[in-house]
């Protein structure tokens, strides 16, 4: 990861009803799964490292998306905004990794079930198999936003609350624990530089089911290593983007390097900006 953004736009609908053949290309990083876990296991031990490599594969991508299952059409069209505009590949994970439930009831049918009574999970056991499906998901998620360039964060009512704290002070909460972990991977994850990015193609994304709804549990999150963005920086870096004579289409799998990436002009745009608020 190079850069990351917070990104909140003023009208959603421009981009949530964006279409692109990009989710075709999508679609193809899907894997149907229906390996049986006898495929995984020898001495009746799971390879839970195969497992992983299987249900939730790396892909190449230049952005990854953080967003609210509930922003999940807008989430691919703000992508496919991002391709037709710039050329550019995001990272959704619930257009790849979608079967994580599929997985977890597979495991949880062959290894959970109470013996007395085969229609009952094993609390125990039940505990113990979410948290190996998880882990697995989170490992690959945090593979994934260390491989993209750049993080987006799509900042919605459906993602982020500003909530004042009892101290009276505001604060960023989520309710999602997905989205939690992903803006703590963010903060904490290293930082590349752009050769690591430019001169060999990179990647990709997360996602689960979401929280049960009788059961939330929110989280304080710290959004200030995210660089803020709105839907005018969007409209600007487009439009410096499209009048620049040194912009060239890119090409995620070419192996040409061109002077300029699209990525540039944002991280110039948040540079110019920036400076222009520090000598005010």
């Amino acid at each position: 990861m190079y850069s990351g953004f917070n990104l909140s736009l003023t009208n959603t609908n421009d981009y949530q009803n964006y279409s692109s053949n990009f989710m075709e290309q999508i679609e193809c990083n899907k894997t149907s799964i229906q390996n049986s876990l006898t495929d995984y296991t020898k001495n009746g031990i799971l390879d839970g490292s195969m497992i992983q490599k299987d249900w939730f594969p790396q892909v190449k991508a230049d952005i990854f998306i953080s967003h609210s299952h509930n922003d999940f059409d807008l989430a691919k069209g703000f992508a496919c905004w991002l391709y037709e505009t710039f050329g550019l590949t995001s990272f959704i994970d619930s257009c790849v990794w979608d079967y994580s439930n599929n997985l977890l009831r597979i495991i949880d049918d062959e290894y959970c079930t109470n013996p007395r009574n085969p229609y009952v999970y094993n609390y125990d056991n039940r505990n113990f198999s979410t948290s190996h499906v998880h882990m697995m998901l989170q490992t690959a998620l945090y593979k994934m936003i260390d491989k993209t360039e750049s993080f987006i964060l799509l900042n919605t009512s459906n993602s982020i609350l500003t909530m004042p704290s009892v101290k009276n002070t505001i604060t960023n909460e989520t309710f999602s624990p997905w989205i939690y972990s992903e803006i703590i991977a963010s903060q904490v994850m290293r930082r590349k530089q752009l050769s690591d990015y430019r001169f060999y193609p990179v990647l990709e994304h997360r996602e689960f089911s979401e929280i049960n709804n009788s059961l939330n549990i929110k989280y304080d999150i710290d959004l200030s290593h995210l660089i803020d963005i709105n839907s005018h920086d969007l409209d600007v870096w487009k439009s410096r983007y499209n009048t620049s004579a040194s912009a060239s289409p890119h090409l995620l799998n070419s192996s040409t390097v061109y002077q300029k990436h699209p990525l540039d002009f944002l991280y110039k745009l948040v540079e110019g900006r920036e400076k222009n608020e520090q000598s005010a």
